[in-house]
């Protein structure tokens, strides 16, 4: 299969702005519980939550078997621990479709330059961190 790569800027006033004008709503639809409550922790909630949104969008380029088909965003989680690289977990139908895919592991970095957050994901080996997730 070889590998895919996916990358995406988010403007951290971008999310500021959904969480200012959607709230609880926004962020039940966009990110899972352990996300949200992580960006919580931060005293850059918003920043966090564009880094997590930016890594989101390059799995979904990666999994998505063209552009025009939905992938709910909260099966595609990006968790980190302190002090430890952030990691992709996916369920439901993101599972489904890096198994079609023979994607057998992700590499995720994120980045915050300004008001900005990048990520950049990698997919592909086995030598790759491995897909957790039910």
């Amino acid at each position: 299969m070889g590998y895919r790569v996916g990358i995406d800027l988010v403007a951290v006033g971008t999310i500021e702005a959904a969480l200012r004008d959607h709230g609880d709503g926004y962020l039940e639809r966009v990110f899972t519980a352990e996300e949200a409550a992580q960006a919580a922790a931060s005293p850059a909630r918003a920043a966090r939550l564009a880094e997590r949104f930016a890594a989101k969008e390059a799995v979904a380029k990666i999994l998505r078997p063209d552009a025009g088909t939905p992938l709910p965003w909260t099966t595609i989680e990006v968790h980190s621990e302190s002090g430890s690289r952030p990691t992709i977990v996916l369920t439901a139908e993101a599972r489904a479709l890096a198994a079609a895919s023979a994607i057998s592991g992700f590499s995720v970095s994120l980045s915050l330059a300004g008001e900005y957050a990048l990520a950049v994901v990698i997919a592909g080996s086995p030598g790759l961190l491995p897909i957790m997730g039910a």
